[in-house]
């Protein structure tokens, strides 16, 4: 496809981080250019914003990236804000000469998409609706030519709005970061992720399966010092490069979900597809149209209250058989139908249809 094609993203100089919001775009841009995409990349905090101030990113040490952050969300500072992001846009678009822009990872903020349109055709893919969902939000998205959602639930959010060119595109997993591995698999059960705004699938899931199996389940990464979860393995946590390799530890893989992306039917997160991608089993709380991507039961297993939890958790670590064979489906369909390269495809289906 003859096109240059600029992902813009929040942060694009930490791959090595263990935020997935600068993971994936790199993923991202590696499978454009396996279909021939002339593809490039840069983020808009630190390309836009930092070099605004004539300030080279390498001499920018990491609590000063994060004050830059803090204090481009204090209101009383936006058009001052708004006016560096404004400049280093043009910077942006001076430099790449994009045909068309994504923006991923992104808050979509009506001033930065405005200038780029000016300039350039605009995608806005959306991968953490309906969390961050405010007025602002969707002025915003009013201005890309095409927005996507991770959230399936959504997409009437959006066109409630007048945004009527949308789509759903899930997330997706890696295959040269995650895949099955043989190694033992030494952890019982697993939790990978951040503790905050996941009260429910706690409340549910992971606080009565430590109250039955205390050092028998593992937590692992961020706001996990509350006293109801001291009886679990607790350590700290880790960059997305080590997650295949945790994953192929476990007997069991726990994926909970962002409270407020519950409500939104088929609202799926960064697990569901890196866990299946790694060869894991996992038990899930309940996401309405799960079968949007995976066959509930048959390739997933999902549980909805403390009981279905402690029930489903005993009877898959005493059926080993039971539980490679859920996985091993749930694997098949990742590798078939959720890989990053299947949605590098469909975007450039959208780049073609613009």
């Amino acid at each position: 496809m003859n096109c240059n094609l600029l992902i813009l993203t929040s942060d694009s100089n930490m791959p090595l981080s263990g935020n997935h919001a600068i993971h994936f775009p790199y993923s991202l841009l590696n499978a454009f250019k396996s279909l021939d995409i002339k593809a490039n990349m840069t983020g808009l905090e630190d390309s836009a914003y930092l070099n605004s101030y004539g300030i080279s990113y390498s001499l920018i040490e990491a609590n000063l990236l994060k004050l830059s952050r803090f204090i481009f969300y204090i209101r009383k500072l936006r058009k001052l804000n708004y006016f560096l992001y404004k400049k280093g846009i043009n910077r942006i678009i001076k430099k790449f000469k994009p045909d068309f822009v994504l923006a991923i990872n992104i808050y979509p903020l009506k001033e930065v998409f405005k200038e780029i349109k000016k300039y350039s055709n605009l995608i806005f893919w959306s991968v953490d609706d309906p969390r961050f969902f405010s007025d602002e939000w969707f002025e915003g998205s009013c201005e890309a030519d095409f927005v996507l959602t991770q959230s399936f639930g959504s997409i009437k959010d959006y066109k409630e709005r007048g945004i009527t060119k949308i789509e759903f595109l899930p997330l997706a997993y890696d295959p040269r970061f995650f895949y099955p591995m043989k190694i033992k698999r030494d952890i019982d059960i697993l939790f990978v992720g951040n503790a905050k705004g996941r009260s429910v699938g706690f409340k549910n899931i992971i606080i009565p399966a430590i109250k039955k199996f205390k050092k028998r389940i593992t937590l692992v990464g961020w706001n996990l010092s509350n006293n109801e979860l001291s009886e679990a393995t607790i350590l700290p946590p880790v960059p997305w490069f080590k997650l295949n390799e945790l994953f192929n530890r476990a007997k069991i893989v726990i994926n909970i979900h962002v409270d407020k992306n519950l409500n939104a039917a088929g609202t799926f997160n960064y697990r569901d597809f890196e866990t299946p991608g790694s060869g894991a089993f996992i038990i899930s709380d309940h996401v309405e149209k799960m079968e949007l991507c995976y066959k509930p039961k048959d390739e997933i297993i999902m549980v909805d209250s403390p009981e279905e939890t402690i029930e489903s958790l005993n009877y898959y670590l005493n059926n080993e058989n039971e539980r490679i064979k859920i996985a091993n489906k749930a694997y098949l369909r990742a590798s078939k139908e959720h890989t990053i390269y299947h949605r590098a495809k469909f975007l450039k289906n959208i780049l073609k249809s613009i």
